[in-house]
């Protein structure tokens, strides 16, 4: 899950949320997004999940729309949740627990980005697209109804 301090609202990927029809909530489809790399993209729907981070359960309303990741942590998340993001030690706070983040370089954008490290069959292919990242047991997942 990329973490983006430069993204206004939390993004889930459309084949992902395909997979929660029972639960998505239809969008007019004018409404678009600018990417980091200065393309538009349209919201196709939105979706009220409960979002695991660390041992904690948040529910958050995020956006699908055709992204590469499958999912971007936006700001509207970070600060409705008091999170805090520690670049230095490389983590993001909230309620005293600490949850640790690798860095990823991204020539085309201002914002600031940052991935979760969590050990998953896209493992390999994180670690090809962002080279020195390495396996953690965080884990930030989208949990259906609530439940892990």
């Amino acid at each position: 899950m990329l973490v983006d301090t430069g993204a206004n609202v939390t993004l889930l990927r459309t084949d992902l949320a395909q997979k929660l029809k029972e639960q998505l909530i239809y969008t007019v489809p004018n409404i678009s997004l600018k990417t980091s790399t200065g393309e538009k993209t349209e919201i196709q729907s939105k979706l009220d999940v409960s979002l695991e981070c660390g041992s904690r359960k948040f529910r958050h309303r995020i956006y699908v729309a055709d992204i590469t990741d499958p999912c971007i942590l936006g700001r509207d998340f970070l600060q409705k949740f008091n999170f805090t993001v520690d670049l230095e030690k490389k983590e993001i706070r909230t309620g005293g627990e600490e949850i640790p983040l690798f860095s990823a370089s991204v020539k085309h954008s201002k914002s600031c980005s940052v991935l979760a490290k969590k050990e998953s069959n896209n493992t390999n292919k994180i670690r090809r697209s962002y080279p020195g990242s390495s396996r953690s047991s965080c884990t930030v997942q989208i949990c259906r109804n609530g439940l892990s």
